[in-house]
């Protein structure tokens, strides 16, 4: 039949060819933009030697098409999401394939990697400049500027702290341990003190001149 089909259509079954922009969210924008100039300036820089160093311009040059590109992926990523917000607020309760979309949606991992990372006035883009901006703030944790505002007291009175906790954990420094007929025998000259005064007095010796 699809024969006799084919003999009497000219254009019956006739496959239609599409051009693909890349899968899932990529759009044109990120194909034919984006995509190109990274593709483009890497070629430059590996033909170039692939220099290291962040001040040659074919570094420079390589890793702002990168940004760019990782841009473009994230605005795609945020147009997915709006759209998919969008379709949930508009549909019907009724609509199950749009339910279970949204179900793989949540259930699946996805890139949970850090893209970008913001400290200041300062961002991060590429997992090197990344690395370093994480560095530089536990530095910083690790060694504060103590000309800033800061509690001189309470520093010195946790560093005492430690100091004593570290020599009663390394043995140098031994508590003893007070013994019940100690405290009674403190308890009973305390109390004979209070009453009766000239006891007290007669006990300690005289150490007057005459």
């Amino acid at each position: 039949m699809h024969n006799a089909c084919n003999d009497a259509i000219p254009n019956y079954n006739k496959p239609i060819r599409t051009k693909s922009t890349g899968k899932s969210l990529w759009n044109k924008n990120i194909s034919e933009a984006a995509s190109k100039i990274t593709k483009e300036k890497h070629a430059l820089w590996k033909n170039g030697g692939a220099p290291k160093d962040k001040n040659n311009p074919l570094k420079s040059h390589l890793t702002t098409a990168k940004r760019l590109l990782r841009k473009a992926h994230r605005q795609a990523y945020a147009s997915q999401r709006e759209k998919l917000a969008n379709q949930i607020m508009t549909t019907s309760s009724s609509d199950n394939k749009l339910f279970h979309k949204l179900l793989r949606t949540q259930r699946s991992d996805g890139n949970r990697l850090t893209k970008t990372l913001r400290r200041d006035n300062q961002m991060a883009e590429t997992n090197e400049d990344i690395l370093h901006m994480w560095t530089d703030y536990f530095y910083e944790l690790s060694y504060p500027d103590y000309k800033q505002d800061f509690d001189y007291e309470k520093y010195e009175l946790s560093t005492l702290q430690n100091t004593i906790i570290e020599k009663i954990e390394k043995g140098k420094a031994k508590i003893e341990p007070i013994r019940e007929e100690e405290i009674h025998d403190a308890v009973k000259k305390k109390k004979l003190k209070t009453e009766n005064p000239q006891i007290s007095m007669e006990s300690q010796p005289n150490t007057t001149k005459r």
